[in-house]
């Protein structure tokens, strides 16, 4: 079913970042309403631009969204969805989840998801924390509901108390109980200080527009929240799909469009990975990574045992996965991992990435590019050491640097003149992005394969120099 997400996006500090960036799905639109903010999910989401804001209409000080304009600004750029929702910004999707959960279960017009509040914690990852309050930060409904919202309660603004339980009850005395459904735990909210006051102007003018929607402050009060949330319903846990892939980065760069089809087909994708490799997880939405240090194919295995996922994927060969059944296939390691996994092998051009353009940009400073576009990328080393000399002196050689991960190179590949690799890492990117096409010169290890592996261990990407 299409859906749309809709998130107002703003520079709101670590908190909304962190939430933000956890709404990057193809699924969601970031509303903005302040000139120059740069959203994430650069090629991922779309975006709108929305100029009524709170400040801009004369009532508060700052540039709050509104919740209804925001909805038909983001609806206005594609209309075929079946179900649309509305999120805070700093609301943060758990990692790997797919926006497909968050739908109203069927009978429901409308979904409202109460927020599990988080702590966070001293090495910067967060935890579950004792409740403090019952905020309904988000609701997901048909597209039927969504148009009469539009039409039928006057605008609030985000950032204010009063227009989530408002809405609700809006909800309810049109549709009745029974057509709303109210459900917990599902999206989580890094607990902070309450930033505004019932006397502030713009809850004031939240409590006039649902007074004139029909929705007075006794209708809202006479909600038993408590009772309401200790009844609240708990979707069915999602089918996990574990996947045994330890490293190292041109195997997980092959691997990521599995992920990516489980994903797309309603699973949970868990991925146990060693620390060194977790920052590349930072530009993938569609996987949960999981961290793992020492005796990394047994502890992967352990991992995904214990936490009983439905599917275990075990893609391990060169990481003590028993290699005989790839060996007898005859089919080159690429190829044997796709079909292993179940997963077409064209499938592997389907990779995608969330870009982070501020780390590109900080990158190619960092290598001394700036702006030049005459350039030539090359990787001449491989991951064991073997090197080839491409002959091309003064070239942008692609290397690790602290900071980094393989996919802040994306745009100095992508926009090099010309593209030398060795096989390794860079040219499984560049040929499962399609890049440099026609610019490109991808040379193999000839004899210095395994003797009589060849066949096994070249990927099947092309060859021929363009």
């Amino acid at each position: 079913m299409k859906s749309r997400f809709i998130v107002p996006c703003y520079e709101g500090g670590s908190r909304v970042a962190r939430g933000m960036v956890s709404w990057v799905r193809p699924e969601t639109v970031f509303v903005l309403t302040d000139p120059g903010v740069i959203p994430p999910g650069n090629g991922i989401c779309p975006q709108v631009f929305v100029h009524k804001n709170s400040k801009a209409s004369g009532i508060g000080d700052k540039t709050k969204p509104f919740v209804i304009e925001s909805i038909r600004a983001a609806m206005a750029l594609d209309e075929s969805c079946e179900y649309a929702g509305f999120f805070n910004s700093d609301i943060i999707l758990p990692r790997g989840v797919n926006v497909s959960t968050l739908l109203p279960s069927s009978g429901k017009r409308i979904v409202f998801h109460h927020r599990l509040e988080m702590a966070e914690q001293p090495d910067g990852n967060i935890a579950p924390k004792a409740q403090s309050c019952l905020g309904k930060d988000g609701f997901v409904a048909t597209k039927e509901t969504i148009s009469d919202i539009i039409s039928g309660v006057k605008d609030m603004i985000v950032g204010a108390p009063t227009w989530d339980d408002g809405l609700l009850t809006w909800c309810v005395k049109k549709y009745g109980r029974d057509s709303v459904e109210l459900r917990y735990g599902e999206i989580q909210h890094v607990i902070h200080p309450q930033g505004w006051k019932n006397d502030d102007v713009e809850c004031q003018f939240n409590e006039k527009a649902l007074a004139a929607s029909g929705v007075s402050r006794k209708d809202r009060l006479a909600w038993d929240w408590k009772k309401e949330y200790a009844a609240a319903a708990k979707r069915a846990a999602v089918p996990e799909v574990g996947i045994v892939q330890p490293g190292r980065i041109g195997d997980i760069i092959l691997v990521l469009p599995i992920a990516k089809w489980f994903y797309d087909r309603g699973k949970k994708v868990v991925w146990p990975v060693p620390a060194e490799y977790m920052g590349m997880f930072d530009n993938v939405y569609y996987v949960e990574p999981v961290a793992i240090s020492t005796d990394i194919y047994r502890a992967s295995l352990g991992i995904l045992r214990k936490r009983k996922v439905a599917k275990i994927i075990d893609l391990g060969i060169g990481f003590g996965r028993d290699e005989q059944d790839w060996v007898t296939s005859g089919l080159s390691f690429d190829e044997w991992k796709y079909k292993a996994a179940d997963v077409p092998f064209e499938e592997r051009f389907n990779l995608r990435l969330i870009r982070n353009p501020k780390r590109e940009a900080e990158l190619r400073k960092a290598i001394g590019l700036n702006g030049s576009s005459d350039y030539v990328v090359t990787h001449s080393e491989k991951s064991a050491g073997w090197r080839h000399d491409f002959g091309q002196d003064g070239s942008v050689e692609v290397r690790g640097i602290p900071g980094f991960n393989i996919f802040d190179w994306i745009g100095v590949i992508e926009n090099a003149k010309r593209l030398y690799c060795v096989d390794s890492c860079v040219a499984i990117l560049a040929n499962q992005l399609s890049f440099a096409k026609g610019r490109r010169t991808f040379v193999d290890w000839g004899d210095r394969y395994q003797q009589g592996r060849k066949h096994l261990l070249k990927p099947q990407i092309d060859w021929e120099n363009e």
